[in-house]
């Protein structure tokens, strides 16, 4: 890892000028290498090289002395450079460019893994400044090299070689052109495809960082500051639906809205290049309202799904329609009233848990539309949402139906396809969210349209309505079993009793075995091997709290404990006594009976 010049010397009867690089004229020379070695190089130290390809004809003509003129080989070693010098031999036919690959890998192999390139295309081939750029890019992915500079040293600024012969030496001053501008537009192009192709925005945001951010410090471009606040507001955008992160996506959409109008009404020129591909991407934001949390929520999941985020369009569609409905039935937490976290956990009317309570009620709401037989018992204090959701919900019927499989395909996607007993394909996946996103538009357009209706005023007073009622949800419990044997009539007594249960759960069959015979080898994953057990427990429909009763294996009770806590559930252990009853026999032996009794149900302490 280094620095390194790579030039060409040509076969041309080179004539001596003065070269100008960084505002700087420099000592005359003959040779734009020479020139090169005492503007660009004369810093670098002995891990640095300077790479000179000649052909058969340049090395006789240029590089090595002859009986009038000192070659480029000799010339460099008076320039007293602590950078290496490196002669790379080529074939005499490389100005027909037929053996293109040769040349490829010829200089390709000199460039060595994170170098930062120097190209100087001012001899060579007519085709040199194409396959220069050809070259670093691909250098750039393999080899994971940066692009110092590509320069050109301007002689013909000067006019015909017979009109500079007759000018003194001192009226020879010809520039060093930097053409790197070139690749850096290269870079951005990439970057921005890579974004309106796949939504990935590290590229951008990584020259932001390394293009932008230098222009700011240096010369404090107001344009250089827009543009990097446009592409990090971008980054987090993206970021927010690629993690799913719903709410914080409403800022996100303000923020890179807000940011790109900046870019849009900027009069700078300074990176006036870039306009037309930032146009390229507003492109795939103009639907994106940052007004509408409906249908922008939806456009997310349309957004995800065209550029192959299957997984994250899946979930963002079926919470968007939870959202959608509950915000159409008046109670819109995301409003700037209910938003502020501060005010929430400050204001008594609206408690920490109520989202979920009500998100959950909804839930049912459109289950009960997609199963009208199935018996479905919402908490009584939370009956009156449940019927007017499903009241919303009736003229939907058909597609909340084409909606079921939301769930059943968002499950597979997340257990990685290795929790369910069908096999559903990438293709089927892909295939049934293409159809699901262009048909469920319609309904999100009308729930937008009813959640519009109401006021703030109005909201709360929904949201107040439903506020004392959920703390009853407390009051009783449901207890899952997670044991290797069954409870005794004491211990199923004392959990009615004490624990405020109404309804114990005992593992399904498959489960039960998963609990019961935990493997002792080395390498198994609890985690892996429980998570079949936590989402069954989650996905249980039950309007008491939930509880959980844990003893068995010591790694997986660890596990279970915290994951509860984790999840706002409860864990219990049962306490128990032994006695020891002795009975002396006929012949003088001593029998002994051990008997143990469930004293108490002792919640797990959390530290």
């Amino acid at each position: 890892m280094g620095k390194k010049l790579i030039s060409f010397l040509g076969t041309s009867p080179y004539i001596e000028c003065h070269y100008t690089y960084n505002g700087e004229t420099l000592p005359p020379q003959k040779y734009i290498q020479a020139s090169l070695a005492e503007g660009l190089c004369r810093d670098w130290g002995p891990e640095d090289e300077i790479v000179v390809l000649l052909t058969p004809q340049s090395k006789e003509k240029n590089w090595e002395n002859s009986l009038n003129s000192t070659g480029l080989k000799e010339t460099l070693n008076q320039t007293n450079l602590q950078a290496k010098v490196k002669p790379l031999y080529l074939k005499e036919d490389v100005e027909n460019f037929e053996q293109w690959d040769l040349l490829f890998d010829t200089i390709f192999d000199v460039i060595d893994d994170n170098d930062e390139v120097y190209f100087d295309i001012t001899h060579g081939f007519r085709a040199l400044s194409l396959f220069t750029q050809t070259i670093l890019n691909y250098a750039k992915i393999v080899k994971g090299i940066s692009v110092g500079r590509i320069l050109y040293g301007n002689f013909t600024a000067l006019g015909f070689v017979s009109e500079v012969q007759k000018m003194p030496l001192a009226e020879r001053i010809a520039p060093i052109v930097d053409l790197t501008g070139i690749t850096f537009l290269e870079d951005w192009t990439w970057a921005a495809e890579s974004f309106i192709s796949s939504g990935d925005t590290h590229h951008l945001h990584s020259l932001t960082e390394t293009e932008a951010t230098p222009i700011i410090t240096q010369t404090h471009s107001q344009e250089a500051k827009v543009i990097r606040n446009f592409t990090k507001s971008l980054n987090l955008f993206t970021e927010n639906i690629q993690a799913v992160r719903m709410q914080e996506f409403p800022k996100s959409v303000r923020d890179m809205m807000q940011n790109y109008q900046q870019i849009s009404q900027s009069s700078s020129n300074d990176f006036k290049f870039l306009h037309r591909l930032f146009g390229k991407i507003e492109e795939e934001l103009t639907v994106f309202t940052a007004e509408d949390i409906i249908m922008d929520q939806y456009y997310a999941a349309n957004w995800a799904n065209k550029k192959g985020l299957t997984q994250q369009s899946y979930t963002i569609l079926e919470e968007a329609l939870t959202t959608s409905v509950m915000l159409a039935a008046g109670y819109n937490h995301w409003s700037s009233y209910f938003f502020n976290n501060k005010k929430r956990q400050n204001n008594p009317i609206v408690p920490i848990n109520l989202e979920m309570v009500i998100r959950d009620v909804v839930k049912k709401a459109i289950v009960k539309i997609q199963h009208p037989h199935r018996q479905i018992k919402p908490n009584p204090v939370m009956e009156r949402l449940f019927e007017q959701c499903v009241q919303l919900l009736e003229p939907y019927t058909d597609i909340m139906s084409r909606c079921n499989v939301l769930t059943e395909y968002r499950n597979n996607i997340n257990h990685g396809g290795m929790a369910q007993s069908s096999i559903i394909t990438p293709t089927n996946l892909k295939g049934k969210l293409n159809d699901l996103v262009l048909e469920i538009q319609p309904f999100f357009e009308v729930m937008s349209q009813l959640s519009a209706q109401w006021t703030v005023d109005q909201v709360k007073e929904n949201i107040a309505s439903l506020n004392h009622p959920i703390e009853s949800k407390k009051e009783t419990a449901t207890l899952f079993v997670l044991l290797s044997h069954s409870l005794t009539e004491p211990q199923q007594q004392d959990a009615r009793e004490v624990l405020k249960v109404t309804e114990i759960v005992t593992l399904p069959p498959r489960l039960q075995t998963v609990w019961s015979e935990v493997s002792p080898e080395h390498g198994v994953s609890i985690k892996e091997n429980l998570k079949g057990i936590y989402d069954w427990i989650l996905n249980y429909e039950t309007d008491n709290k939930k509880i959980l009763l844990v003893q068995g294996e010591p790694g997986a009770m660890v596990h279970t404990v915290l994951w509860g806590h984790q999840h706002s559930i409860q864990s219990f252990y049962s306490t128990s006594k032994r006695v020891v009853k002795e009975t002396v026999l006929s012949d003088g032996r001593v029998t002994s009976e051990r008997e143990f009794k469930h004293v108490a149900f002792r919640a797990y302490p959390i530290p």
